[in-house]
């Protein structure tokens, strides 16, 4: 897969409304989505599938840029909520699919032992 996947939010006759672009993980993608994930993990009285649910928040908060590369989510304090509270549920399944197309989870690399 390539180092990002963009997808466009249509209206009905076709005018785009809002591009997205979900960009492969960095390590510095990877280090804000574990800052962003410690907070919800500390948060109390969440169920667990809520949990999840913000989780993916995390995940998209770290890596969903505009056209221009500028994050769509880039104050961490407000980031998970505003995607939680705002986004709508076909539009965040549809990035969240899209985000596991471009950063699946498992293995990527192996390493082996050479032998001697």
């Amino acid at each position: 897969m390539g180092d990002s996947v963009t997808v466009l939010l249509e209206d009905d006759a076709g005018t785009i409304l809002k591009t997205f672009v979900i960009e492969k993980a960095t390590v510095a993608t990877t280090a804000r989505r574990f800052s962003l994930t410690s907070g919800v993990m500390e948060r109390e009285g969440i169920k667990d599938h809520e949990k999840g649910m913000l989780l993916n928040c995390c995940a998209l908060a770290a890596t969903l840029k505009d056209e221009n590369g500028v994050l769509h989510y880039p104050d961490d304090e407000t980031a998970v909520d505003a995607i939680y509270n705002e986004m709508e549920y076909d539009l965040f399944q549809e990035l969240v699919n899209k985000y596991l197309d471009v950063n699946p989870i498992g293995k990527g690399f192996t390493a082996k032992k050479k032998k001697s």
